[in-house]
C-alpha cells in the first residue's frame, strides 16, 4: 500500500472556498479526485483562522446561494413535476434552517400583554419521576396517598393493574 499523498492548503483553500460559496457541501468536493479529505480541511482550519473565518464567510454565502436556487426552482420549474421540485425546495429550506437558524429558521415570539409581571420557565424534555412532587391522589375512602409518579407520568410501572 502506498502512503497517502500530501497535500498543501495553499493548492486547495481558494477552490474550496468557491466551491462552498457556491451552495455545494465540502464533503461533495472532498469526493472527488486528487482532493483532500474533510478530515484534512477541518485540520488546516484548526490551525490557520484566516481560513476558518474565510470558510465560515464562503458557508454563509453558500446558503444564500442555496436560498437562492430555492427562488429558482420555483419560479422557473417544469409544470409537470411539481412534486419533485417542491421536495427540492423544501429539503433545502429545512436543511438551510438548521445550518443556519439564525437567518433561515423560523422565529418564535412569545408576547404577554397586562400589568402583572410574570416569570417563565421553560423545561424541555420529560421530568425524572424523582424530581417531580406530584400532589397526593384520593383514594377510595377518602384519605390522601401519596401519587406514584412513574403511575401519573404515564410510565406503567407494570403490567398488573393496580
Amino acid at each position: 500500500m502506498g502512503r497517502k499523498p500530501k497535500y498543501e492548503a495553499v493548492d486547495y483553500i481558494d477552490e474550496i472556498l468557491e466551491w462552498v460559496a457556491n451552495g455545494r457541501t465540502l464533503r461533495s468536493y472532498c469526493r472527488q479526485e486528487g482532493k483532500p479529505s474533510w478530515q484534512t480541511v477541518y485540520r488546516w482550519m484548526d490551525k490557520d483562522s484566516v481560513f476558518a473565518d474565510r470558510f465560515a464567510e464562503s458557508r454563509d454565502r453558500g446558503f444564500d446561494s442555496l436560498a437562492q436556487q430555492c427562488l429558482d426552482i420555483a419560479e422557473n420549474g417544469n409544470p409537470g413535476d411539481v412534486a419533485r421540485a417542491k421536495l427540492r425546495v423544501w429539503t433545502t429550506l429545512q436543511l438551510l434552517a438548521k445550518w443556519d437558524p439564525r437567518r433561515y429558521g423560523e422565529v418564535r415570539r412569545l408576547e404577554h400583554s397586562g400589568d402583572q409581571k410574570q416569570t417563565v420557565t421553560v423545561v424541555t424534555g420529560v421530568p425524572q419521576p424523582d424530581s417531580v412532587k406530584l400532589p397526593p391522589l384520593p383514594t377510595k375512602s377518602g384519605e390522601s396517598k401519596d401519587a406514584d409518579p412513574a403511575v401519573k407520568l404515564g410510565h406503567p410501572k407494570d403490567d398488573k393493574p393496580t
